[in-house]
């Protein structure tokens, strides 16, 4: 009986995530989405029992498929063989800057000197232990020294980098916005 419902969530776990990488044209996926959409439904099913609600092992497997997906993206930006040859369609997954000297914030072209110039009050939207750990990391220190340097577990210091990147990722959107840089 155990076998059958692994078979069967196995089953639902592919089909979701085929179902969920159809929605992108581009030729990379198009080219790896079974493979992509095996890998998904293996990891799912080999992470279904850490899951406390059932009703969200689709979600899960989508989450997975797209994770998979934007390493398959990446690698084929590495590729020096060509076999990607025709990526304009990967350029509509994967926006460019306008220039050298922008970034690209919520898909549009942002001078890099305009972001630089608003990192120093920006930044000041992080608490104080945040913004030590992000400095500390991007200085280069890993996050168990910094763990060990601020007494938090390594788990604790992983969360606080997310969450301050996020934090300083919607600061300069909003930012963006109010500069005039991004449309509404």
């Amino acid at each position: 009986m155990e076998r059958k419902a692994r078979e069967d969530m196995a089953g639902v776990a592919l089909e979701n995530a085929r179902m969920f990488l159809r929605r992108w044209g581009d030729q990379v996926t198009r080219h790896e989405r079974d493979d992509l959409a095996q890998d998904a439904a293996w990891l799912a099913c080999r992470h279904a029992g850490e899951v406390r609600d059932h009703a969200c092992f689709p979600a899960l497997v989508r989450t997975i498929s797209r994770r998979l997906r934007h390493r398959a993206l990446a690698r084929a930006q590495r590729r020096p063989d060509g076999e990607y040859e025709d990526l304009e369609l990967l350029a509509d997954t994967l926006p460019m800057p306008v220039c050298s000297q922008c970034v690209l914030v919520c898909g549009e072209s942002v001078p890099q000197a305009w972001l630089l110039d608003e990192l120093d009050s920006a930044i000041t939207c992080l608490s104080d232990l945040n913004r030590r750990l992000l400095f500390g990391f991007y200085e280069g220190f890993s996050c168990a020294e910094l763990a060990d340097r601020f007494h938090l577990t390594i788990d604790g210091v992983k969360v606080r980098l997310h969450r301050s990147r996020g934090r300083l990722r919607l600061e300069f959107e909003a930012r963006a916005r109010t500069a005039g840089y991004l449309e509404d």
